[in-house]
């Protein structure tokens, strides 16, 4: 306790605390109704794809979920990885600034068909020479968001047949 009118530090102390605290909370809560913190409109979609195999076709399906358009989606991409080999085949399923297989919006049931290569070589549907479609291959969907410089997989199947 303080004698002869002295007084002590605390009182002072704890305006500047609260003041700081203040700060701090109201710059946070700020950042989010500004739309400066996470925003949780570019997290990925949540989709569901399924990839079949049967003869010399590769069919992978929109099985569920978010539909795709242009307004959050800049590029849709298909890769097979070749178990055998460790090749990768890409296609552009969609794409919001040239050209792709397909255009939006992209909803359930919509299917991307594509095909081993019969050496005639004319298909932007047809996988590369030599690229043979197998059990064990690995069929990945990645989305691509708009305004972002980033990738996600948003499915990702292994062929069984």
């Amino acid at each position: 306790m303080a004698t002869n009118g002295e007084r002590g530090a605390a009182p002072a102390t704890a305006v500047v605390y609260t003041v700081a605290i203040t700060l701090i909370v109201g710059s946070i809560a700020g950042a989010y109704v500004f739309g400066l913190g996470p925003d949780s409109a570019r997290a990925a979609p949540a989709v569901s794809y399924d990839a079949s195999h049967g003869g010399s076709e590769l069919a992978v399906v929109h099985d569920g979920g978010a539909t795709l358009d242009g307004e959050r989606t800049l590029r849709l991409e298909v890769w097979v990885l070749d178990e055998e080999s460790d090749a990768r085949a890409e296609f552009v399923w969609l794409d919001a600034t040239g050209p792709a297989l397909a255009e939006f919006p992209l909803a359930h049931t919509d299917t991307l068909t594509l095909y081993e290569n019969e050496a005639d070589g004319g298909s932007d549907y047809e996988l590369p020479a030599g690229f043979d479609l197998s059990r064990g291959d690995t069929v990945r969907v990645v989305w691509y968001p708009r305004g972002e410089n980033s990738s996600h997989v948003v499915g990702e199947d292994t062929l069984v047949r």
